[in-house]
C-alpha cells in the first residue's frame, strides 16, 4: 500500500468568471508520480510536486487556444515556497536544480 510520502501529485483547476458575474471552477487535469526509492524529506517531495505542477501548467497553457488573464499556482508547503522565491545558487544541488526549473517554467506565465 502506498503512503503519502511514496508519491507526489499536482492538480490543475480552471476558474471561469463570466461577464454576467457567474463563477465556475473546473478540474482540468491531474498528474502524479511515485517518489524515488531513496526516501525524500517532506519539503523535497513537496518541491518535486511544485515542479510537476509547473510542468503541467506550462503544457496546459500551451495547449489552450485562449487568452488567460491570470495564472496562480498554489502549494501548502511554506518551505518549498520559500525555496522557489530565492536564487538557486544559494541552495544545495537537489533543491537548486528543481528551483531553477520551476523559475524558468513559470517566468513568463501571465
Amino acid at each position: 500500500m502506498l503512503r503519502k510520502r511514496d508519491l507526489f501529485a499536482a492538480v490543475l483547476y480552471i476558474s471561469v468568471h463570466g461577464k454576467n458575474g457567474n463563477k465556475t471552477c473546473h478540474l482540468r487535469c491531474s498528474i502524479s508520480r511515485v517518489a524515488p526509492l531513496k526516501t525524500l524529506s517532506n519539503p523535497r517531495s513537496e518541491l518535486s510536486a511544485c515542479l510537476l505542477l509547473s510542468k503541467l501548467v506550462r503544457k496546459v497553457v500551451a495547449a489552450l487556444k485562449t487568452d488567460l488573464q491570470e495564472i496562480t499556482l498554489h502549494s501548502d508547503s511554506t518551505i518549498a515556497f520559500s525555496w522557489i522565491r530565492i536564487s538557486p545558487h544559494l541552495l544545495k544541488a537537489f533543491v537548486a536544480n528543481r528551483v531553477a526549473k520551476i523559475q524558468a517554467l513559470t517566468k513568463n506565465l501571465s
